[in-house]
């Protein structure tokens, strides 16, 4: 049986119908032979049943539980025929040519490992793709409840400024990412210790240190509704970023980083436990102060034992 050209792997969250929308659209896409996997972690929004009834060519997995980002691409990506591998998330939706134009840069750089579309938000504005990789202040930044002004001030260091040109880049987001079957044998799969940030900048540093290259390509255009399914988890987002970042830091910026964001993020996350355990303890004694330390004990916990 001949490989497609690409498989699509998509991780879905109750997001039934930006999911349809986003299976639609690759459906519509032309020049190219593709396989669809969708992997839903357990929605309750009937996705999976959607899928089957609606788009039977597509490969469904279905988890019994959130497994998260990482874990759940890698199902895809283990199962996955195609030449080329393209996480998508399923809040996206690809231009009709935007999957040829990407299999044809692939096809044309052998040393590319993975490449990125352009991203816009779904009333045409532009979505920031193509960043530098974190260094030590950017860590400390993303970890602090900073001013939003700082924030800008340290996107705006980081971020490309240039939309309009190809080149290559240190990372893309895995909302978008089409990826080289052979760069993933070499580097491996997804790290599964990001539950669902951060999996894509280590990724693409693997890439990098392994002599693969990663390229920023405008002219393949995906809509993306960011975060289709993050703000459903917003409760522990900022835990899950801030894991991912000491992550990030231990993995690849040995020295001091990684013991100053470990440090910074052990001390934050106290704060934040104690800021909510006093008013639960006012309403509810100390066994509804406990209960509500539950996420951030946890990740106490995990600080300490990494």
């Amino acid at each position: 049986m001949t490989a497609p050209d690409v498989s699509i792997i998509i991780v879905s969250w109750n997001t039934r119908d930006l999911l349809r929308d986003c299976l639609r659209a690759v459906e519509g896409s032309a020049g190219t032979a593709t396989e669809m996997i969708v992997v839903d972690n357990a929605s309750s929004d009937g996705s999976a049943t959607m899928v089957r009834a609606e788009f039977p060519g597509v490969r469904t997995i279905e988890n019994p539980g959130n497994r998260g980002f990482a874990k759940a691409c890698n199902q895809g990506l283990t199962v996955a025929r195609g030449r080329y591998r393209m996480l998508l998330n399923s809040d996206t939706r690809v231009n009709p040519d935007a999957l040829a134009r990407l299999v044809a840069f692939m096809d044309a750089h052998p040393r590319a490992g993975a490449c990125g579309p352009q991203l816009r938000h779904f009333d045409g504005t532009l979505q920031p793709s193509g960043r530098a990789f974190p260094t030590l202040l950017a860590a400390v930044i993303a970890v602090t409840p900073v001013p939003m002004w700082v924030r800008r001030v340290t996107a705006d260091r980081f971020e490309r400024r240039d939309y309009s040109r190809a080149c290559e880049v240190d990372e893309l987001t895995g909302a978008a990412l089409c990826l080289r079957g052979e760069a993933l044998d070499q580097v491996g799969v997804l790290d599964e210790d990001f539950f669902f940030f951060g999996e894509d900048v280590d990724l693409c540093w693997r890439l990098h240190k392994a002599g693969w290259t990663v390229t920023y390509l405008p002219e393949a255009l995906v809509l993306h509704g960011w975060g289709g399914s993050r703000g459903k988890v917003r409760e522990r987002t900022s835990l899950l970023i801030q894991r991912a970042y000491v992550l990030l830091m231990r993995k690849h910026r040995p020295g001091l980083a990684p013991a100053v964001v470990t440090a910074l993020s052990f001390v934050l996350t106290l704060l934040k436990a104690v800021r909510r355990a006093l008013p639960a303890w006012a309403r509810g004694g100390p066994r509804a102060a406990l209960a509500s330390l539950r996420v951030h004990r946890d990740e106490l916990f995990w600080l300490c034992a990494r």
